[in-house]
Formats: structure tokens, C-alpha cells, sequence
């Protein structure tokens, strides 16, 4: 995801808190999925679009499922929550920064965020809630995951991302906490300003610094929200965990794979089309 991309959130008077260390910058902005209607037969997609959004519609419904289920005991798992489709210019632009042909394929069958969820959870445990009620979803297929909260990047970034495989298409959700999203948030405006800056070490370690103050602070939450309710239990970001075989599975490594299947079996499987009307899902 890059921060070309634009995103669709469900509470529309509040902006976006958040941008990813890898990129992703939510702007807040009502609806562009339309715009990708223009000459189907030029897009990048081909004539996938409508599908792509009914597959995006359809994880949104499952996490609105589980998050009716939460407000019955007034545990919602999400904070807010964004969404997107990949605009045309900047799966274009990725596929030339990784040396791909510029083709549904490459776009579809290679790279794995032409759709792209978001939810940013009140407390960390509402992380796993997601991420468990998700891949166990029938048809719901896990592909990768990368848990940078039990095992976050050396800057500090801490987020769950997940690799789903769904109807046929690659879904990357990334799962968050308030703290881990506003860390994103302020790191992400620091970065694009490095240039203009001295002590670039400094403010690398004093950002290091607050990501593990904040992860702190979440584990802090966390286990007064269990002692009010007497869950009990603590959730630790740092404990050990057998993440490093999926970090070595990068998506380089993964694409002469895809490429293969891609070439044996087609870009994608087939589904039903789905009109392309977009839904936003509110609290």
C-alpha cells in the first residue's frame, strides 16, 4: 500500500488516525472507488473491479458481524475502521518499483494489497479477537502473517498484518491498537521530513523510544480493562514467538511461485460480479 492510495472510513466526521511504517498514508476522503470505472479494458484491473469491491464488502460484513456479537456486552474490537481498493496509478507504480509488467496478473496474482483493510482496536487483545474471528472464517484463506506487535520493526512499528485469500483474491488486512496508529501517524510526517532535519539518528531513537513507551502503555490497558471485567491475563508485545520463517517468506521470494500458478491456472478463480455500489459501514 503506498500512500498514493486512497481510503474509505466508516466514521466520515472524524479523520483517519493513522499511516503505516511501510508506506500507507490514509487520506480522509469520501468515495473514489468510481473513478476506477473509466475504460476497463485500459485498467490495470481489467474488468475485476466489481468483483474486488463485493470481496472487500464481504471481509467488511464479516468484521461487522463480529463486532455486533461485541456491542451486546459493549466490547466493540474496533476503534475505526478504513478501506480501500488500490487506485490504478499506484498499483502502476508499484509494479514498476518491483519490476513486474504492468498487467492484471501482476497485480491481481503477484501482488497481494489491491485491497486493503484497516482496523485500529480500542485494546491489544481486541487485535487477536479480529485476527483469530478472521482466519477462522470458512472461506477465509490465510496466506501470510507478520505479527510486528510480539516482534515489532527495529523503528518501533507495531501492527498485525495479515494475507488473506478470498473468493479467489489476496485481501491485506493490517490490525492495530489507538497507540500503535498514532505512532504510525507521527512517525510517518517525521519521515517524509528527514531531509529537512539534523540529529536524523536522534529522532530515530527518541521515536524508538515512545513506540516502546506507548507499547507499554498498551499492555498497561490492557490488563486494567481484564481486571474491571476479570478476564485476567496480560498480553505482551515483546514476548517470543516463531515469526521469522514468515518474515523470511517475503513477498520477493513468494512471486516466481505465483507466477507459476498464475501461468498454469489463470490469474484468479472466477466469481460471480457484484455491482459496484460502495457501502461504507458505520459503528
Amino acid at each position: 500500500m503506498t500512500m498514493q492510495d486512497t481510503w474509505n472510513q466508516e466514521k466520515t466526521a472524524a479523520a483517519p488516525a493513522g499511516s503505516a511504517s511501510d508506506g500507507i498514508h490514509p487520506y480522509h476522503i469520501s468515495r473514489a472507488i468510481g473513478r476506477a470505472d473509466r475504460g476497463a479494458s485500459s485498467s490495470i484491473y481489467g474488468r475485476r473491479l466489481p468483483e474486488m469491491q463485493a470481496v472487500m464488502e464481504t471481509v467488511l460484513a464479516q468484521i461487522e458481524a463480529l463486532r455486533s456479537q461485541g456491542r451486546k456486552t459493549d466490547q466493540d474490537p474496533v476503534e475505526h475502521l478504513l478501506f480501500r481498493l488500490k487506485t490504478e496509478e499506484s498499483m502502476r507504480e508499484k509494479c514498476r518499483r518491483r519490476g513486474l509488467p504492468e498487467t492484471e496478473t501482476s497485480a491481481l496474482s503477484v501482488l497481494t494489497d489491491a485491497i486493503g483493510i484497516r482496523a485500529v482496536c480500542p485494546f491489544l487483545r481486541d487485535v487477536y479477537t479480529i485476527r483469530d474471528w478472521l482466519i477462522g472464517t470458512s472461506g477465509f484463506n490465510l496466506v501470510q502473517e507478520k505479527d510486528y506487535i510480539k516482534k515489532a520493526k527495529p523503528n518501533g512499528y507495531r501492527s498485525l498484518h495479515l494475507i488473506l485469500r478470498v473468493q479467489g483474491y489476496f485481501v491485506e488486512v493490517q490490525l492495530r491498537t489507538i497507540s500503535m496508529d498514532t505512532w504510525a501517524a507521527l512517525e510517518h510526517q517525521m519521515r517524509y521530513k528527514k531531509d529537512t532535519i539534523g540529529n536524523s539518528d536522534l529522532v530515530a531513537r527518541e521515536l524508538k523510544r515512545c513506540a516502546d513507551e506507548l507499547a507499554a502503555t498498551d499492555v498497561a490497558m490492557q490488563t486494567m480493562r481484564d481486571l474491571i471485567r476479570g478476564t485476567g491475563g496480560l498480553v505482551s508485545p515483546d514476548r517470543a514467538d516463531k515469526q521469522e520463517e514468515a518474515d523470511l517468506a517475503a513477498e520477493d521470494r513468494l512471486i516466481p511461485a505465483r507466477l507459476t500458478e498464475a501461468g498454469q491456472h489463470g490469474p484468479i478463480d472466477r466469481m460471480p460480479l457484484k455491482g459496484d455500489r460502495h457501502e461504507v459501514i458505520g459503528r
